[in-house]
C-alpha cells in the first residue's frame, strides 16, 4: 500500500511542477516527464505492484529535471536579489553600516 501512496504523492508532485515550470525544460526533458507521468497513470489503474514501482523510478527519474530546473531559478533569484540595495539578514544596507552605534553585549538583568 506504501508504494501506491508514493505513486500517487509522486504523480501529484511532478503534474504541479510539470505545470509550474515545464515550459522552461526542453522539449526532449518535457517529453520524457509527459511519457512517465503517463505511465505512472497507468501503472496506478491496475495492481501489478513491479509495473508501479518501476513507473514510480520512471517518473522519479524523470522529475529530477524539474527539480534541476526549481532549484536553478531559485539560485537565479537569490543572486539576482543580493544585488538590490536593501536590507541583508544582519540589518545594514548590503553589508554597509547605517551610522548607528550598536554594541552587541552580554547583560545581567537584576531585579529588586
Amino acid at each position: 500500500m506504501s508504494l501506491l501512496n508514493q505513486g500517487i504523492d509522486s504523480i501529484l508532485l511532478s503534474t504541479e511542477q510539470r505545470n509550474d515550470i515545464g515550459e522552461k525544460l526542453s522539449a526532449v526533458d518535457r517529453g520524457n516527464v509527459d511519457t512517465a507521468l503517463e505511465q505512472a497513470k497507468k501503472a496506478l489503474e491496475g495492481q501489478d505492484l513491479t509495473v508501479i514501482n518501476t513507473a514510480y523510478e520512471s517518473l522519479t527519474t524523470a522529475s529530477h529535471k524539474l527539480s534541476e530546473e526549481i532549484y536553478r531559478r531559485a539560485a537565479e533569484q537569490q543572486q539576482g536579489g543580493s544585488t538590490d540595495s536593501g536590507p541583508t539578514s544582519n540589518g545594514h544596507e548590503n553589508g554597509k553600516n547605517s551610522g548607528d552605534d550598536v554594541v552587541d553585549a552580554d547583560f545581567e538583568e537584576v531585579r529588586e
